[in-house]
């Protein structure tokens, strides 16, 4: 057989499992049976040798990752293929160009406050310490791209205290409703600068609560699939990065629906006290009452406070 068609095959195999991670032992265990197999069929003919490339190098594609996820996707016609971010990410950008979803995003953190009891305190002297109460606090921030504004509803240890309503980054009103004093208030907010459109993190991290960040996670070169999950019922394709920044890793992973490639999901998560969730929902009535905010009954305006 020429040589030639020997190396091309090798290529466009290599090609096709340049991001797959395989374990040290897995790898050498396979290398050697692939040595043990192609010196066997060597007499039968080069015809069989190319064969026992191929099989060879197939045999060393894990069919699940760690997580029990898969990591080898069917085709259309039902044979086995090899997905990588290379190969789908032109979908996933056409995908977030046409969405209109309306972006949902839930972060929780813990927060602790601090209380000083009565009297003089030195921290040279014995006597009382500042105490500290922790609580879990959660904001869940609602956008809808077509109108640009946010409306964010905020709950202290489940207990719902405020929310507020605000253009992203075009001129518009601010209004503050807080349900533990019965008010609200509204001011008129000026345009600013929109963000570049890889919006990232403290950390240099994709900011995974919009589109544009989405983007930007897509296109990044360490971005990887993990394997196919089922969100919402929906098969999808899992993607993650991660990032470290004076020794804080922030890990992002965000689901894409397998078929058409719209995101679904987005994870971002902080250490251990921070942890913020996407979701990318369709445009139906209660999606959108989510978007709006009308003044409950009985609560009065009060001047805004000054800055």
């Amino acid at each position: 057989m020429d040589p030639r068609i020997e190396d091309r095959l090798r290529d466009e195999l290599d090609a096709h499992v340049r991001d797959v991670r395989v374990p040290p032992r897995l790898f050498d265990a396979a290398l050697r049976r692939h040595r043990r197999r192609r010196a066997s069929l060597a007499t039968v003919g080069s015809t069989a040798a190319v064969a026992a490339v191929a099989v060879g190098t197939v045999a060393l594609v894990p069919p699940h990752t760690p997580g029990g996820t898969r990591a080898v996707a069917p085709t259309v016609a039902g044979s086995p293929s090899l997905e990588t971010v290379a190969a789908i990410r032109p979908r996933l950008i056409a995908a977030l160009d046409a969405s209109h979803a309306i972006v949902r995003t839930t972060a929780r953190s813990d927060v602790r406050t601090f209380r000083v009891p009565p009297g003089p305190f030195r921290a040279t002297a014995p006597g009382p310490t500042p105490s500290g109460t922790a609580h879990r606090q959660v904001n869940e921030n609602w956008f809808d791209p077509d109108t640009g504004y946010f409306t964010v509803y905020t709950y202290d240890d489940g207990r719902h205290t405020s929310t507020t309503r605000y253009p992203q980054w075009q001129a518009g009103t601010m209004t503050v409703v807080e349900y533990g004093t019965r008010r609200y208030y509204v001011e008129p907010v000026a345009a600013t600068t929109p963000p570049p459109e890889h919006a990232t993190g403290k950390a240099g991290e994709p900011v995974l609560d919009t589109v544009q960040g989405i983007r930007a996670a897509v296109q990044r070169p360490d971005i990887r699939i993990v394997g196919h999950d089922t969100v919402d019922g929906r098969p999808t394709t899992h993607l993650r990065f991660s990032v470290t920044a004076s020794g804080d890793t922030v890990t992002g992973d965000a689901w894409f629906d397998a078929r058409t490639y719209v995101p679904l999901r987005a994870t971002t998560t902080y250490g251990r006290s921070i942890r913020i969730t996407t979701r990318f929902l369709p445009r139906t009535a209660a999606s959108l009452a989510k978007t709006r905010l009308a003044i409950p009954p009985g609560f009065h305006r009060a001047a805004a406070p000054t800055k």
